[in-house]
């Protein structure tokens, strides 16, 4: 979906779609709770320029096949559901150019297959959720133009440096 300005709405059965773009929807506040559910085969999830978008909703509970999620240019969103626990197939997390976002859940944590975390441009996020030192499988780990969080995560002397280094030396 490209720059929509009204609702959509999908008559057709789409438990079968894999990926979904939702892009320049500037009116889209979140997603509906319910229009998630039949979406079990949903692999990638991209949400970007969508100005008033606020939440994903605990819907998102229901995209237990989605491994990659994008977030990009959705200024208003200010924080991830905590629903995202049961994202367990998600491996890559990309957060760009979401200027609301001022924490992470501790529910990150359960993302078991998560392997990829990129956060950019997020000037107001504060710090790393504790569930990031849990997250065993994760081998790349990017924070770019986010200078709060950037000071708490400074290589050895940051606060939120022993978030990053107690499971994961290597990095």
């Amino acid at each position: 979906m490209k720059a929509c300005q009204r609702k959509v709405f999908v008559t057709s059965k789409v438990n079968s779609l894999e990926v979904l773009e939702i892009d320049g929807c500037r009116r889209l506040n979140c997603l509906p709770m319910d229009g998630l559910c039949g979406l079990s085969s949903l692999r990638k999830l991209f949400v970007q320029h969508c100005d008033k978008f606020t939440s994903l909703s605990e819907g998102l509970r229901h995209l237990t096949a989605l491994e990659y999620l994008k977030l990009d240019g959705c200024p208003e969103l200010n924080s991830l559901p905590e629903s995202i626990q049961h994202l367990t197939s998600l491996r890559s997390l990309r957060i760009w150019h979401c200027k609301g976002l001022a924490s992470l859940p501790n529910q990150i944590g359960y993302l078991t297959s998560l392997s990829h975390l990129k956060i950019r441009y997020c000037p107001n996020l504060e710090s790393l959720s504790d569930g990031v030192q849990i997250l065993s499988n994760l081998s790349w780990l990017i924070i770019e133009d986010c200078p709060k969080l950037k000071k708490r995560c400074k290589k050895e002397r940051g606060e939120d440096w022993p978030k990053i280094y107690s499971s994961h030396p290597s990095h």
